[in-house]
């Protein structure tokens, strides 16, 4: 099974891209991946005669760029595609290319927390209009192997999220937590605990018993991610966010939450396609 044909890299500039590249080599399948490197400019009206022209930022990027193909290249079997786009809404610009090249995995790298104004690739809304996995890693990630994934269970099925559970526990000899979070005596309880003992016993007959734990609440991102700690898990599945683009800006992302020396990767995307 190819676990990845096509990974993208979103790249703004920053030397987040070498990390990002270092994780889809380490996904890369020999002959059959390829990774697709796109620089993004943020377009914008230009108040200073100091800022930089368009053309010195498309040298900066084409630099930038030909080192990256460079680094990847050294893996044999291992494709490679570049390109830059100018754009004022690169989340909605990423989006388009994800479904015109069928891109299936995308790979952003976070080395600081995000602030409130920051302009930046909203991973969840592109996972929300593509269907593509958003993997959100850390610099820290890199240094620490995955042992552990966290796989949070809600009242859906999480059929999507159990297949790429199994294949990233497959990929890395990982050991799967299923999680579920609930307030007792809650409306949807019964459904949190059906869909919680299908999810276990789809994992058991694909041959990988779980562990599991049930945390006590409903807002269950802080009770997870202290839970991943507890267990040093190298990876979580979520779901994007259900709020609307407004309220969601009122809360804090798990890209803010999580310290950049974290070994945790976000692997964000949607139960079904």
């Amino acid at each position: 099974m190819i676990l990845f044909k096509n990974i993208l890299i979103p790249i703004d500039g920053s030397d987040d891209a070498e990390v990002a590249v270092k994780k889809a080599v380490e996904l890369y399948e020999p002959f059959k991946t390829r990774v697709h490197l796109v620089y993004i400019i943020k377009s914008r009206v230009r108040f200073s005669l100091f800022q930089s022209s368009s053309d010195q930022l498309h040298r900066k990027a084409e630099i930038l760029l030909g080192a990256l193909r460079k680094l990847i290249s050294e893996n044999d079997g291992c494709g490679v595609t570049s390109s830059v786009m100018e754009e004022s809404n690169p989340t909605y610009s990423l989006g388009s290319h994800i479904l015109k090249h069928e891109i299936d995995l995308m790979i952003i790298c976070r080395k600081k927390r995000v602030g409130f104004f920051s302009f930046q690739v909203d991973e969840e809304r592109i996972a929300k209009r593509t269907g593509c996995p958003a993997l959100t890693i850390t610099p820290g990630s890199l240094q620490h192997p995955v042992r552990s994934i966290l796989l949070p269970v809600d009242s859906l099925l999480p059929q999507r999220k159990i297949q790429l559970a199994l294949a990233f526990a497959k990929k890395y000899n990982a050991k799967i937590h299923l999680v579920i979070a609930m307030n007792p005596g809650s409306a949807n309880g019964r459904e949190y605990i059906d869909a919680f003992y299908i999810a276990y016993k789809m994992l058991k007959e694909c041959g990988h018993t779980p562990q599991y734990k049930v945390l006590p609440g409903m807002d269950s991102l802080p009770s997870l991610l202290h839970y991943a700690e507890d267990v040093n898990a190298g990876m979580i599945l979520l779901q994007p966010e259900k709020r609307s683009s407004i309220t969601s800006l009122i809360h804090k992302k798990v890209s803010g939450l999580i310290s950049p020396l974290s070994a945790l990767q976000v692997l964000t995307l949607q139960p079904y396609i």
